[in-house]
């Protein structure tokens, strides 16, 4: 049985270079959070930076509970579950059964997050008066979630792949 388990696991040569895209993805996914995402512009008079970190705090401590919990749960911390999780999958090597089951669970809400940061800039966007910027946070998280579902993409097509070589 034990000899079954190491012929599934994925070999050292393809999981180094995946381990090393979840730890750019998980930096990147830093920066993200804490970099100034969007600047908004009134009148040309007053200017707000704000990145998902501070925005989604600020709510928090104004009493908006509610929203910045679901923002707290979806934006930030399943992506940094999602990203961790992967993160173990590749050093274990083995991208199959419970961890793929739980990494699917996760990869039903994880576009979530781009949602809320899309509706966040269409609504600034839309108030004639203010003025969005999109500035290198969101770059950094945007790309932070490509990485992280190219890897995932990459998993699930890892068993299929065993298979057929086998």
């Amino acid at each position: 049985m034990s000899e079954q388990r190491e012929t599934t696991r994925l070999p050292w040569v393809y999981r180094i270079p995946l381990i090393l895209v979840l730890w750019a993805a998980l930096g990147l996914l830093v920066a993200g959070l804490t970099e100034p995402m969007i600047r908004f512009e009134q009148f040309w008079i007053f200017s707000d930076t704000i990145s998902l970190w501070s925005g989604t705090m600020t709510l928090l401590e104004s009493g908006e509970t509610f929203l910045g919990s679901i923002i707290m749960l979806f934006s930030i911390l399943f992506p940094v579950v999602k990203n961790l999780w992967l993160l173990v999958l590749a050093h274990l090597g083995q991208p199959r059964g419970l961890g793929m089951k739980v990494l699917g669970a996760l990869g039903k809400w994880s576009m979530l997050d781009v949602f809320v940061i899309a509706i966040l800039i269409v609504s600034a966007r839309m108030n004639g008066m203010t003025d969005a910027q999109l500035l290198d946070g969101l770059y950094y998280f945007v790309a932070s979630i490509l990485l992280v579902n190219l890897v995932s993409t990459i998993f699930t097509w890892a068993p299929k792949l065993q298979r057929s070589d086998g």
